[in-house]
């Protein structure tokens, strides 16, 4: 037989799910936190889904205080389960293990609506660590670079570098990218005209926030040039190089390990005006109004 009491508490650790540990700070990582943390929870929970989110952040120390590490814990709808500053002192194991500690309590023994910012915090033997710059607003800035292949009017390859922009615990980014690709080949006999694209894009991001999965779709203005170069005969009736604007959107699905993400992707992009290459006295071709390319890259927070 199980008291009601016991059958509470064992439901209530079931229905808890994992926690993905997020430090914008070196010192505890969020690794080093995970790895104390695990050992902690049931092992139940490693299999429950949504999963709550910790983050850890720096946080300004006012004139008479010690610097300070703030942690907060949200479900996945973006609900505060617990909000608290842990002092910065002792070795980074030793503020991750007060960090675990902290992060257990919440998921073991929920207390809804409490706010425990200024409740006592576990301290430990003095040594600081530095506050990393930019934290206290909460925003959290990623950079990212790809490579990959341009697809429509024949094969380049294609790279891309971008930052993102936004909060930790939000579904939604700010998004700016640049682009290039190598020329492709637009045949107009006798000769033909090698095209190419370069690319600055901005949009905004909607992603999931699983701690192992990444998905995201993007969407916005594009801008640019196209690039046109003849070959083949002496009059190529484009100019070389024309400015042009459109929209573009992309799907990306990948793996998160550690902070950084692997994942691939498929973007395309839509160009208001088309261009158009003449050989004097010979053929006409366009240049495609739209794109898609396909990359496999990498994103690491570097703020």
């Amino acid at each position: 037989m199980i008291s009601l009491p016991g059958f509470l508490a064992l439901a209530a650790i079931l229905a808890t799910s994992a926690v993905d540990v997020r430090s914008a700070t070196q010192c505890p990582s969020g690794v080093e936190v995970g790895e104390h943390l695990r050992p902690l929870l049931p092992q139940a929970m490693d299999a429950a889904a949504p999963p709550h989110v910790a983050q850890l952040e720096a946080v300004e120390a006012g004139a008479n205080d010690m610097s300070a590490l703030r942690l907060r814990l949200y479900r996945a709808d973006g609900h505060v389960i617990g909000d608290r500053r842990v002092a910065l002192q002792g070795t980074c194991q030793e503020m991750a293990d007060a960090v675990a500690a902290i992060i257990a309590a919440w998921e073991t023994t929920p207390m809804p609506g409490t706010s425990l910012e200024e409740s006592p915090t576990p301290t430990v033997a003095t040594s600081s660590a530095p506050e990393v710059p930019g934290q206290r607003s909460g925003l959290q800035l990623a950079a990212s670079a790809s490579a990959g292949v341009a697809l429509v009017g024949g094969v380049a390859a294609a790279g891309n570098v971008e930052l993102v922009l936004g909060r930790p615990a939000s579904r939604w980014q700010a998004r700016i990218g640049a682009g290039t690709e190598t020329a492709r080949r637009l045949d107009l006999p006798p000769g033909g005209v090698d095209w190419s694209h370069t690319t600055f894009a901005a949009g905004l991001v909607v992603r999931s926030l699983h701690p192992r999965w990444a998905l995201a779709f993007d969407a916005g203005p594009v801008m640019g040039w196209a690039t046109l170069a003849g070959s083949g005969f002496t009059t190529v009736r484009a100019p070389q190089r024309s400015f042009e604007y459109g929209a573009t959107g992309g799907l990306r699905a990948g793996r998160r390990v550690g902070q950084m993400a692997v994942w691939l992707e498929g973007r395309t992009r839509l160009w208001a005006q088309g261009l158009q290459a003449r050989v004097t006295g010979g053929s006409t071709g366009d240049v495609p109004l739209w794109e898609l390319a396909a990359s496999l890259g990498m994103s690491v927070p570097i703020l």
